[in-house]
């Protein structure tokens, strides 16, 4: 009776017993909140569409009432994960030079973050380069636009002096259309990533949503500078916003997102 009892108290402090998916694996590094990231718009929960029964998802709110840093002045909300390359000493994780990536992502039926009537961005997941002002690869929405963007770029050096506060400048490599948003909204969507991070021709990047391949690239993935860190960040981050006024809480989830050698391996190719 004794082991019965400290065994339930042990379900009750994990939230529950046996509970699968807390994070990303296949990574060498620790997740942490993004700098910036509201305080309250992070939290691992069961899955309220149940669809992922067995594992825990992950969840991110942003508000537009919240906002921290340089955020504040470009008119941009947040609540990320990233790699902890910093913080975490155990190992300084790069991306391999070739890599699978999968996750599946959930918008909600009512997804609308108020950009119809306003210019600004979503990143929804993004590799980042040692600048740290533009993305190296993201999955990206932008400007009243119903197409999800596949995206490679990297910093110019100057200023955007369209944006709200002038941030930092970004130039696309690559700028290609994979999805509809509106296609997303009430379900979870697979997605598979394969990368090859080379700054030459002989890069390349291929994406599958829902198991069809949406994007064959081969070209520069790796711009400069990526090869130091190329961190990984995931959740939901809206950027400078024109008319912050017309931004509206919203929420995303992740689950099952992983790094492996082969696409068999992820996460969201194995059973639930």
């Amino acid at each position: 009776m004794v082991r019965i009892f400290v065994l339930l108290s042990v379900c009750l402090l994990l939230a529950a017993c046996g509970a699968g998916y807390s994070g990303p694996k296949g990574f060498n590094t620790s997740f942490a909140d993004e700098d910036n990231s509201s305080p309250n718009g992070y939290s691992v929960i069961d899955d309220p569409t149940q669809q992922f029964t067995s594992d825990k998802v992950e969840r991110f709110r942003i508000v537009p009432e919240y906002c921290d840093g340089d955020d504040c002045k470009h008119n941009s909300r947040r609540a990320v994960r990233k790699q902890d390359i910093w913080d975490d000493t155990t190992a300084n994780d790069i991306q391999p030079k070739k890599s699978w990536y999968g996750w599946y992502l959930n918008l909600p039926k009512t997804f609308d973050p108020g950009l119809n009537n306003t210019d600004g961005f979503i990143s929804f997941l993004n590799f980042k380069h040692n600048d740290l002002d533009c993305g190296t690869s993201i999955f990206q929405n932008n400007n009243r636009s119903d197409d999800l963007d596949y995206v490679i770029s990297y910093a110019t050096g100057g200023e955007d002096k369209y944006a709200p506060g002038q941030p930092k400048a970004c130039k696309d490599v690559l700028r290609q259309p994979i999805y509809k948003i509106s296609d997303m909204r009430g379900k979870w969507t697979k997605f598979e990533m394969f990368a090859n991070w080379e700054n030459s021709k002989n890069g390349e990047v291929d994406i599958f949503i829902n198991g069809k391949q949406v994007l064959d690239y081969n070209g520069i993935v790796c711009p400069a500078g990526c090869d130091k860190y190329n961190f990984l960040g995931y959740g939901l981050y809206i950027g400078n916003v024109q008319d912050i006024s017309k931004l509206k809480a919203s929420e995303v989830m992740f689950t099952q997102l992983s790094r492996s050698t082969n696409r068999e391996d992820l996460l969201v190719n194995k059973s639930n």
